[in-house]
């Protein structure tokens, strides 16, 4: 503050003289707070002023109230003291930061059930998934699912990606027993029981149908099929087909007779030159449907009642002293 004098002369040379004090007010001293001075695309953001009485902003900023900028921006305030009338300036830029261009990656996409998955995140520098999934680390899923990536930059911005894996059931498939005893030269029906949707079968005999015929050599043999569905998921069963060994007696000392046959119901088994502890009838699968554990002198007769039994070709499988023997009946 200075006070300013003059001194006055009139036309007689008279003098006399007058003073103004001048005050000088300092401008005020405008601050800018910012929340943030570096925000991710879509934050919110807080410009505070102070330092002055009244405060107006550049594009359109309210003192005080949260905005989203959506890009990198210099904001100015001026600043205005209510009791002296001065103003003063002051700005603040923020810079908005992009979100990263976050990917989500399958390799595959889709699987059979019991099948791994790669899920890998891109465009990011760090990536946490949902569904507790480590990102690069094969997983297996158990169903059909969406999992979604959060990736995070350098800058702590972050952007989430998606990708939806699906998981595809398995066909069932079931050959039966495990094990058949079949006898060489033998010819039976193989039958696939599966389900699912389109299903194509391939055999180990290379045959694509869903029934086989097979004819059993002089070795055992595994037989499988291998089902696969729409999804191309596949399943496998197999059975073991072994031969029936006649160990009969070179010299044919033992005369064996089985009647009638073929028969309705009962046939009548004799054994001359040796006992028989054993009598099994075996069906085309090689299931025994019928045995008789009995020991039977040579000569003597057994029975066995097969009216239970459908009408069918059949083995008839004799244990003996020193012998095995198997002869085809017919039941009617």
């Amino acid at each position: 503050t200075t006070t300013y004098m003059v001194t006055g002369t009139d036309g007689n040379g008279c003098k006399n003289t007058a003073s103004k004090t001048i005050t000088v007010n300092p401008l005020p001293n405008v601050v800018i707070d910012a929340s943030a001075n570096s925000i991710c695309f879509g934050m919110n953001v807080t410009l505070i002023a102070s330092g002055a009485s009244i405060y107006t902003w550049s594009n359109g900023v309210i003192n005080g109230v949260p905005f989203a900028p959506n890009t990198t921006k210099t904001y100015t305030v001026v600043g205005t003291d209510t009791i002296t009338g001065c103003l003063n300036t002051s700005t603040k830029t923020i810079t908005v930061n992009p979100l990263p261009n976050v990917g989500a990656n399958a390799n595959p996409i889709s699987v059979c059930i019991g099948d791994p998955v790669t899920l890998t995140g891109s465009g990011a520098s760090t990536y946490e998934w949902s569904n507790g999934v480590l990102n690069g680390i094969p997983f297996i899923p158990t169903s059909t699912a969406t999992y979604a990536v959060t990736g995070t930059d350098s800058n702590g911005c972050q952007n989430t990606a998606i990708k939806t894996i699906t998981v595809s059931p398995l066909p069932t498939v079931d050959l039966g027993a495990d094990t058949i005893k079949l006898m060489s030269g033998q010819q039976i029906n193989l039958i696939a029981t599966a389900s699912g949707a389109g299903l194509n079968y391939l055999w180990s005999t290379g045959e694509t149908t869903s029934t086989i015929t097979v004819i059993m050599g002089t070795a055992g043999t595994v037989y499988f099929v291998t089902v696969t569905n729409n999804a191309g998921c596949t399943a496998t069963d197999a059975v073991v087909a072994t031969i029936i060994v006649s160990t009969d007696n070179p010299d044919d000392n033992y005369r064996i007779t089985v009647t009638p046959n073929p028969t309705y119901d009962v046939v009548s088994i004799t054994c001359g030159g040796s006992s028989t502890s054993l009598v099994q009838i075996i069906d085309n699968l090689g299931r025994v449907v019928a045995e008789d554990y009995a020991i039977v002198l040579g000569g003597a007769i057994r029975t066995l009642n097969l009216a239970q039994l459908p009408a069918s070709t059949y083995h008839l499988r004799i244990v003996g002293k020193g012998f095995v023997r198997t002869i085809s009946i017919v039941k009617q």
